[in-house]
C-alpha cells in the first residue's frame, strides 16, 4: 500500500478480496476511510519515542516482573462446562455430537 492518505479504491478492493469479503460501493468506501485512519494512528506511534522501552515478547511478561509470584491473573479454576445437548440445540447445524460447518474451497 502508498501513504496512509493515497489509498485508492484498488488497494481497498484488495485488501477486501485477501480478507474473502464481498463489499458494496458503501462499504468499499467506508473501508478505505477506516484504513485511512488506521494508518493515520500508526503514523502518530511511530513518531512515539520508545528508546528506553524494553521490548515485550508476550505481554504476560508484565505481570510476572510486577511481583514474583504474586501474580495479578486470576487464579485459573476449571468450573462446570455446558451440556453438549444444551449447546447442539444452539448450533446451526450439527449431528448430535459435532458442530456441521461449510466446506472451505480452495480459490
Amino acid at each position: 500500500m502508498r501513504e496512509q492518505g493515497s489509498i485508492t479504491r484498488a488497494d481497498v478492493e484488495h485488501v477486501a478480496a485477501l480478507a474473502s469479503l464481498a463489499l458494496t460501493p458503501e462499504e468499499l468506501e467506508r473501508l478505505g476511510g477506516d484504513l485511512r485512519s488506521m494508518l493515520g494512528y500508526v503514523a502518530e506511534l511511530e513518531e512515539v519515542d520508545t528508546q528506553a522501552i524494553a521490548p515485550l515478547v508476550h505481554v504476560s511478561e508484565l505481570f510476572r516482573s510486577q511481583a514474583e509470584g504474586a501474580g495479578t491473573l486470576r487464579a485459573d479454576e476449571p468450573l462446570a462446562s455446558l451440556l453438549r445437548a444444551v449447546v447442539m440445540d444452539g448450533a446451526p447445524a450439527t449431528d448430535g455430537t459435532f458442530f456441521k460447518v461449510p466446506k472451505v474451497i480452495e480459490r
